[in-house]
């Protein structure tokens, strides 16, 4: 019984062995030295442009293919940077693939057409699969939050029942009844 008690041990720890190998085998050197993302503002106005100054310097020993990902996160939605639109679209693709590239204070101005609260990624993923990985040793990035606010207020007028109503554009707001108001304008004129 413990020769099998043994055996069993000694195959499964062959196997995690093997299995940690594999991982190790897998997760290459840091192919970075610097990595950085800024924003002159962290709050912009909707369908107006962020800019975000990409920093970027390799490993002097890096050699290899990578992702990079340019990534917005607004709760559980996660936006990708598409470059032809220069704005954020909802999916998960990375913004390059290739040889890392030295990137130097590079502007990039981004046009938000969604309000909200967001954390910006830059990243270098060490395994250029087009997925984005992240264990550890295969992800490095920096990361900056945005607010993107609605500016001016966008009024709705409507009729109800013969009164004339307004609200606030917002979720949440509350419809104000401003024929009295309108009467009494009229009334001292």
């Amino acid at each position: 019984m413990r020769y099998i008690i043994f055996l069993l041990l000694l195959v499964q720890s062959t196997a995690y062995a093997a299995q940690i190998h594999e991982t190790q085998h897998k997760i290459s050197a840091a192919p970075v030295a610097d990595i950085r993302i800024e924003t002159q503002n962290s709050t912009v106005s909707l369908n107006s442009a962020a800019t975000f100054f990409l920093n970027l310097k390799p490993d002097s020993s890096s050699s290899k293919p990578v992702d990079l990902w340019f990534l917005g996160v607004k709760g559980s939605t996660i936006y990708y940077f598409d470059i032809t639109l220069m704005q954020f679209v909802p999916g998960l693709h990375p913004t390059y693939q290739g040889n890392i590239i030295e990137l130097d204070r590079v502007p990039l101005p981004v046009v938000f057409r969604e309000t909200g609260e967001y954390q910006i990624y830059f990243a270098v993923d060490t395994i250029a699969n087009g997925k984005l990985d992240y264990a550890q040793g295969e992800l490095f990035y920096s990361m900056t939050p945005l607010t993107v606010k609605a500016e001016g207020k966008n009024i709705i007028t409507y009729l109800y029942n013969g009164d004339l109503y307004r609200i606030d554009a917002i979720p949440g707001s509350r419809p104000e009844n401003i024929s009295n108001i309108l009467n009494a304008v009229a009334v001292s004129s």
